[in-house]
C-alpha cells in the first residue's frame, strides 16, 4: 500500500509539472483557423473573415516561362514568392490579424483566403506559409488549395491589344510601354514592340528581370508598321513603320 501511494503522489507530481511548465494556451487558441488559397480567374473568392488579394502589388511566377506550369507545389516556386518585397511582411500582418480576431471578446473560428490571379503560385505559396507560422504558434488550422489543380490559364501581357491575334512571346513584365502622358503598360518584348510601334511619342524601359529588353523592343518596333493587326492600305507615313518612311525619304 505504502508502494502504491507513493507512486500515485509520484504522477500527480509530474502531472502537476508539466502543466506548470508547458507554454501557455489561450482559450481562443482552441478555434480553427481555416485558410484557402484560390485564384480570381476561376471564381469569386470564397467566403471569409480576410480576403488577401495578391494580384497587383506582386509579381506573378506565370510570366517567366519556367515556373508557369509549376505550382507552390515546387521549391522554385515558393522562393520566387517568398523572395518577393513586401511578401514576408503581408504573411506576417495576415498573421497578426488572424490573432486579432481570436483574441475578440466573441471569438470562434477565423476564415482567411488568399488570391491571386491563377491560385498556383503566389497565393498558395503565402497560404501555406501563414499555415506554417500559425502552426508554429499553436494555432489549429485547416489549409486548403481551391485551384491550385486547375490547368494553367493562358494570359496574354498587358500590352497586348484586344484586337492583336498573336500570342505572347517571352515574360509578361519584360517592358513597360509608356505613352506621352506618362501611362504604361508592361508586356512581352513582341507585343512591347508591336505598342510601341503603334503610338506616337512613346518610350520604352526594361523590366527588372529582363535586363536589355527596352533596347531589343526598340529595335524590333523600327520595323513594325502601326497596329500591325488592322488590314487596309498603308498610304500614309503614319501608317507605315518608321523603317518605310526612312526608306521613302
Amino acid at each position: 500500500m505504502i508502494t502504491v501511494c507513493r507512486t500515485r503522489t509520484l504522477r500527480a507530481d509530474l502531472a502537476a509539472a508539466e502543466e506548470a511548465t508547458a507554454p501557455e494556451r489561450s482559450p481562443a487558441m482552441g478555434h480553427p483557423v481555416t485558410i484557402t488559397s484560390f485564384g480570381f480567374l476561376h471564381s469569386p473568392p470564397p467566403a471569409a473573415h480576410l480576403v488577401a488579394d495578391l494580384r497587383t502589388h506582386f509579381r506573378d511566377p506565370h510570366v517567366s516561362p519556367e515556373l508557369r506550369h509549376l505550382t507552390a507545389h515546387d521549391q522554385a516556386v515558393r522562393d520566387a514568392v517568398l523572395s518577393t518585397p513586401g511578401i514576408p511582411a503581408v504573411v506576417g500582418a495576415l498573421a497578426t490579424a488572424v490573432a486579432g480576431y481570436l483574441a475578440g471578446p466573441s471569438a470562434g473560428p477565423v476564415a482567411v483566403a488568399v488570391g491571386c490571379a491563377g491560385g498556383r503560385h503566389r497565393a498558395a505559396t503565402v497560404a501555406a506559409e501563414l499555415a506554417d507560422r500559425l502552426t508554429t504558434t499553436g494555432h489549429r488550422i485547416v489549409l486548403a488549395h481551391r485551384d491550385l489543380h486547375r490547368t494553367v490559364v493562358e494570359r496574354r501581357c498587358a500590352a497586348a491589344h484586344p484586337k492583336d491575334p498573336t500570342g505572347c512571346t517571352g515574360p509578361h513584365d519584360a517592358v513597360t510601354v509608356l505613352d506621352r502622358h506618362g501611362a504604361g503598360a508592361a508586356g512581352c518584348e513582341h507585343h512591347g514592340a508591336r505598342l510601341l510601334a503603334s503610338l506616337d511619342g512613346a518610350r520604352v524601359v526594361s523590366g527588372p528581370h529582363a535586363p536589355g529588353a527596352a533596347l531589343r523592343v526598340h529595335r524590333a518596333a523600327d520595323t513594325v508598321r502601326p497596329f500591325p493587326w488592322a488590314d487596309g492600305p498603308r498610304t500614309e507615313p503614319s501608317q507605315r513603320s518608321h523603317a518605310e518612311n526612312r526608306t521613302r525619304g
